[in-house]
């Protein structure tokens, strides 16, 4: 799942590069920037979500192919997100020890973490989904085909 990512990375990069693609999506050189930030945290979480996925994938359906490749692309939205956080909590006790770590306990800052994090996926869902559902589904097959043949 991991190459899969990596090239609906890719796809969405050169996908914001043709003209005409309205100004609240990233463009040109915004693009570019974005997928080169985002490729060490999405490549080892579709990664995780992939051997997650694949263990209690039932390997006898037909099908599974495709449904744990979706399953594996939405929960690696997820676990990127979870990455994103224990970096940015990591970087926030660095710099300011007893803020971070007072807020950590308060109830509002807990709340305003869980709807940070809620918009966070989406917007990263609705930029994104284009590419990688229909990449994931693609990968879950070309993976259970090559399970069940070797």
């Amino acid at each position: 799942m991991s190459t899969t990512a990596a090239v609906a990375a890719v796809t969405f990069m050169l996908g914001m590069q043709v003209p005409g693609i309205p100004e609240v999506w990233p463009t040109g050189l915004d693009a570019i920037g974005i997928v080169t930030l985002a490729l060490p945290i999405v490549v080892p979480s579709a990664f995780v979500s992939g051997v997650l996925v694949w263990r209690v994938a039932p390997s006898e359906l037909s099908w599974s192919g495709p449904v744990a490749g979706l399953a594996a692309t939405g929960l690696s939205y997820v676990i990127g997100v979870l990455v994103v956080s224990v970096v940015l909590l990591i970087l926030g006790i660095v710099t300011d020890p007893g803020r971070a770590l007072t807020s950590l306990t308060s109830v509002e800052s807990l709340t305003s973490l869980v709807s940070f994090l809620s918009v966070v996926i989406s917007v990263a869902f609705m930029f994104t989904f284009w590419a990688t559902l229909p990449l994931g589904a693609l990968g879950g097959s070309i993976y259970e085909r090559t399970r069940t043949q070797s």
